[in-house]
């Protein structure tokens, strides 16, 4: 092994245990939120990609506006709010705003107003930062927005009535060969008491529901338009987001409701 090889296993090496301590920390976020009555009313929104050429501004404003005229009682976000950096070669490329400092400016200053209140967690390409630079923009964020509040990295669990718990999720990893492969497993990995009832899942910028083991499954879509990334991949980009009437009593989900909110590019309109 000559030097070159040696220094990139410690480096990878390096990543694993920052990769392990970033999961091990992700773990210990357990919220409680109490809404009240026995429907409870959530959007949710996920891979803004702030400050990328790609993120769709329209969008953002369509779907927050459309939450905010519907009442939801919270809205949540499954990561990626911001484009990060050095995620790839080229990524730089495909930056409009660089840097921390600037890409949550932009994102404190263009996020659309929120009339009850977003929870977010970060992904892998907000934890760039993080991992460049030891900064989480998630606190930045949360620090300069009332109407967002950061939850932590890469996952959450919150429990929103007696026995109704939902999990927000930023995997890693690509696309599978199948979209609903990568819920599957997911699902599959949680042991007996440590399930949540509802998975809503980002990174992926697809669409899925599935019910499996007692979980309601999402892979939550993206509102950021396909990137030169995704075409040499290649993997489509799926965008909208969702909205969730979750009717519950005390035995905890006892009626689902889904609207899923697509966006077709092409046709350049919000939702209405």
């Amino acid at each position: 092994m000559n030097d070159l090889e040696k220094q990139i296993k410690i480096l990878e090496n390096e990543k694993r245990v920052l990769n392990r301590q970033v999961n091990e920390l992700s773990k210990k976020n357990l919220f409680k939120q109490s809404f009240g009555g026995r429907r409870i009313r959530v959007g949710v929104i996920s891979d803004t990609h702030k400050g990328s050429l790609y993120a769709n501004q329209q969008l953002e404003d369509s779907l927050i506006g459309y939450f905010n005229k519907k009442n939801v009682d919270v809205i949540y976000h499954c990561g990626d709010i911001c484009d990060g950096e050095k995620m790839y070669r080229g990524h730089e490329y495909e930056i409009k705003h660089h840097g921390a400092d600037n890409q949550v400016k932009h994102c404190v200053d263009t996020f659309p107003k929120i009339d009850s209140k977003m929870f977010f967690i970060t992904g892998n390409h907000d934890l760039s930062f993080y991992k460049n630079a030891g900064v989480d923009i998630g606190t930045l964020i949360s620090r300069d927005r009332d109407d967002m509040e950061y939850l932590g990295q890469e996952q959450a669990l919150i429990e929103i009535a007696p026995n109704v718990r939902i999990m927000l999720m930023h995997p890693g990893g690509g696309t599978a060969y199948a979209v609903s492969y990568k819920s599957q497993k997911l699902v599959e990995s949680f042991t007996g008491g440590e399930k949540p009832n509802i998975l809503l899942t980002g990174h992926f910028h697809k669409y899925d529901h599935l019910f499996y083991r007692n979980i309601q499954a999402f892979q939550v879509p993206t509102t950021c338009s396909q990137t030169p990334f995704m075409k040499r991949k290649p993997t489509p980009a799926i965008m909208g987001g969702l909205l969730l009437d979750i009717h519950v009593n005390k035995n905890g989900i006892n009626k689902l409701i889904t609207e899923y909110l697509p966006y077709y590019e092409k046709w350049k309109e919000g939702i209405s």
